[in-house]
Order: C-alpha cells, then sequence, then structure tokens
C-alpha cells in the first residue's frame, strides 16, 4: 500500500501518536525552555496545513497546558496521565551547526493501545513519532503490526537510540523491524538510516531501504544539506533552503509532516519533498515557532 490520494473525498484526517516534550535547547550560552515533540511540530504542521488533526500523548498533569496549546491552534488532543513528561536537553555544538548532544532528564509512561483506539476511528493515515524504544508500548507496537491502518508513517527515530545515564546514545532497537514490513513510508536522518541499513553513506542507506522495502517511500533528511526520497525505484534528491537558525530541532518533525500532506493531496514524491523543502525553511525562521516556556 502507499500514500493514496484522500482530499478529493474530504479534508485528510491525521492521528500523531507519541510524547509532547519539554525541551531544553542551548547554544552558545543561551537556554531556551520550549515545548517539543515530534506531536508538537508534525501537528502543529499538519493542522497549519488544513489536515484534521489528532494527537495521541501523555504528560504529567503539571503539564496538561501543553496539549492545551496544541489545542488551541485546532488539534484535537487526547492527552493521557504520566508519572512524568517526557525532557530533553538539546545541545547545539555552535550556531551554524546541525550537530548536538541530547539527553533525556525524564521519559513518559509508554503509550497504550486503550489510550488511542478512539482517535483512530476514521483516520486516513497514522503517524508513530517515538522518542525512545519505550514510548509506545509493546501492545501498541503489536496493534500497529498485527493491524496496520490504512496508511501507516514512522519516524524511525526512536528506534535509533536508547538511554543511558540520561545520555541519549545511537542503537539500532529490534522493535523497529517489524514495524518497517508493514509501513507506508519512513523518515530518518542520515545517520539513523546509516545504522538501520549498516552503510557508511545516507545514499547507499537510501538505496538499501528502498530496495528491501519496495512498497515503502523512504525520506532520509541530511540536515542543512537536503532530503533524499525514495518512491519504488525512483531516488531524488532535494537540496535544502539556507536558513541562519541555529535550533534546527523540529525541522524533520515539520519536513515530514508537510511531505506527507502533499502526498495525501495528490503530489508526486519528488513534488511533494520539494514543496516540504520550502515550508520547512520558512517556519524554521518564523520568530513565533516556538512556544516559550
Amino acid at each position: 500500500m502507499s500514500i493514496t490520494r484522500v482530499a478529493h473525498q474530504h479534508i485528510p484526517r491525521v492521528v500523531v501518536i507519541g510524547s509532547l516534550t519539554e525541551d531544553h535547547v542551548i547554544c552558545d550560552g543561551t537556554h531556551v525552555r520550549q515545548i517539543g515533540g515530534v506531536v508538537w511540530h508534525a501537528g502543529r504542521t499538519f493542522v497549519r496545513s488544513g489536515v484534521e488533526t489528532r494527537v495521541v500523548t501523555r504528560t504529567a498533569p503539571r503539564d496538561y497546558e501543553f496539549g492545551k496549546a496544541l489545542e488551541a491552534e485546532g488539534v484535537k488532543v487526547w492527552s493521557r496521565p504520566s508519572s512524568q513528561t517526557t525532557t530533553f536537553v538539546n545541545e547545539y555544538t555552535a550556531k551554524t551547526s546541525d550537530e548536538r548532544t541530547q539527553r533525556a532528564l525524564a521519559l513518559a509512561d509508554p503509550i497504550e493501545p486503550s489510550d488511542l483506539l478512539e482517535a483512530l476511528a476514521d483516520a486516513d493515515l497514522v503517524y508513530l513519532g517515538p522518542l525512545h524504544p519505550a514510548d509506545l508500548s509493546d501492545n501498541t507496537l503489536s496493534l500497529m503490526s498485527e493491524k496496520p491502518p490504512s496508511c501507516l508513517a514512522l519516524d524511525v527515530q526512536g528506534y535509533t537510540r536508547f538511554v543511558q545515564n540520561e545520555h541519549v546514545l545511537p542503537r539500532l532497537d529490534i522493535r523497529l523491524l517489524p514495524l518497517l514490513d508493514v509501513c507506508d513510508v519512513i523518515k530518518a536522518n542520515e545517520k539513523e538510516a546509516c545504522l538501520i541499513t549498516s552503510t557508511s553513506d545516507p545514499a547507499s542507506a537510501v538505496v538499501n531501504l528502498a530496495c528491501s522495502h519496495p512498497s515503502m517511500e523512504v525520506v532520509v533528511t541530511c540536515g542543512a544539506k537536503g532530503v533524499y526520497v525514495a518512491q519504488s525505484e525512483a531516488i531524488n534528491f532535494v537540496e535544502s533552503k539556507k536558513t541562519d537558525v541555529y535550533d534546527s530541532t523540529g525541522a524533520g518533525d515539520i519536513f515530514f509532516a508537510s511531505y506527507i500532506t502533499h502526498r495525501l493531496n495528490g503530489f508526486l514524491a519528488l513534488r511533494a519533498a520539494e514543496l516540504a523543502t520550502d515550508i520547512t525553511a520558512g517556519w524554521l525562521v518564523d520568530p513565533n515557532r516556538n512556544v516559550i516556556l
């Protein structure tokens, strides 16, 4: 199955599943505390693109305003209580660099099938955005693998890392493998793609993923350089639009959500990637793109 056009029938309905986060962004002595997570960045992108957007997440009760901030933008939010809110520290090495170190100070409780079944009703596409291997429970992953939705998108990042003494380190989690067999479209950054495929460069990783899963669309972001998009045997590279923004947190989420939106609206993969690149660059320089805490 592939991403199919639904907009000629109705406004696309998308469900994004994952953690809302408290992000601490540090660069050159500045420290900014803001709302983040795949569901935040992708959810806002979808709804601003005219997509009916639903989010399933878990936060500590004291942070329910995170979900309220999404609802204020038109996203329908199912926020379940958690013992704590996922909290990341993203420290960038320089204002002109995509490189960062990451720490996880706290992790929310896993999202269970009972948390999301109501939100899944009549969805055209489900977007899984786990930030670490236990973000979605094993029961939720089994549900997605055994009864996949009509269209399934996945950001693989949560299954290419693990948390040890708060440090976020690279490691492939085997929970990713059965998901790849049922996904219609995935997104990885260049390091994640190379880790998954045991290759040394993103171009080879894209070819490997496209050949091993020929019915799956593959999006591999390469930071300020650009993005690879593979659909069947067609593999294209789209250069990024240059910006001077050092905090690229969420850029991949914005790009992927915009890409999916354009695919749902009937655009071919290459054109969807070109349009998503423009939108991502515009949002990164928007001074109001983040909600500061």
